[in-house]
């Protein structure tokens, strides 16, 4: 039976960094935009998060998407003055030598390393990161035998294991300065209005956390689609309809927009604004 210390992991103790992007595209020419990661110490997510936006030097593919544009940039700069090249030191010093969780690790390592090199920066080599995607795959066609869940999306796996995409927001406000609130209450409002790496990286620490509990020996046990005792068939019929785009009772899998699962998050953010 596979372990996630097949991975050379200990998710309990120490320290990983949770990391995703967003991008001008997907080709050669291509960049990060967006990069923002959370830490999990000792198993769980601490309040801490490094995020930094970079300026566009190509042609913005899917801004329709995660909303980043070349005057989206520039205004960010007029509020946070600042250079790229220095906010890329500073997530090489945050990071420091703590492993890398990303969903989809083979590409947030391309781009990440891509946009070191970009600044004559060291890269961070491919033993650091571990693909949350493979782990997650690993451990669902265990518990799940009759699954072949593949190459599926974060916000699918993350449906499939029932993991709830809310969260209290204040958490990350507690022991912060009023100005840093305001900076972290408007970095979320974002969230209900695009696809942002902060979304996906904070699902991706849920994910892995998740994981961490399912994967317990102490504690082994089977996901259950209705909290309550059922049989394999009657899971199995689920987990086989979670997979059908064309049953129309789960309408999250015919959004294409990933908002859907998250668009509750900050409901209440826009009627928050602390004192500068």
């Amino acid at each position: 039976m596979k372990k996630l210390n097949e991975y050379e992991m200990n998710p309990n103790k120490g320290r990983y960094v949770i990391l995703d992007t967003e991008t001008t595209g997907f080709s050669e020419e291509d960049h990060i935009l967006e990069i923002n990661c959370f830490e999990i110490i000792n198993g769980k997510i601490s309040r801490n998060f490094c995020h930094i936006y970079l300026k566009p030097r190509v042609e913005i593919k899917n801004s329709n998407i995660h909303g980043i544009t070349k005057n989206f940039y520039e205004e960010y700069r007029k509020e946070n003055p600042g250079e790229d090249r220095i906010d890329m030191i500073n997530l090489l010093e945050w990071v420091k030598d703590s492993t890398i969780i990303s969903y989809n690790s083979n590409f947030d390592m391309k781009f990440l390393n891509k946009e070191l090199k970009f600044h004559n920066l060291p890269i961070i080599y491919p033993e650091k990161f571990k693909c949350l995607m493979k782990i997650s795959n690993t451990i669902i066609k265990r518990t799940y035998p009759y699954l072949n869940p593949g190459n599926i999306s974060l916000q699918k796996t993350c449906e499939l294991l029932k993991i709830n995409p809310l969260f209290d927001y204040k958490y990350f406000l507690k022991k912060k300065s009023n100005y840093e609130k305001n900076k972290i209450i408007e970095l979320f409002k974002r969230i209900g209005k695009f696809h942002t790496a902060v979304q996906d990286s904070f699902l991706s620490a849920k994910l892995f956390i998740k994981l961490i509990k399912i994967n317990n020996p102490n504690e082994e046990q089977k996901i259950n689609f209705n909290n309550k005792k059922s049989s394999r068939i009657d899971e199995s019929n689920k987990a086989k309809d979670f997979y059908n785009p064309n049953k129309k009772d789960f309408n999250y899998l015919n959004d294409t927009s990933s908002d859907s699962l998250i668009d509750r998050i900050f409901k209440d953010l826009n009627s928050l604004q602390y004192q500068k």
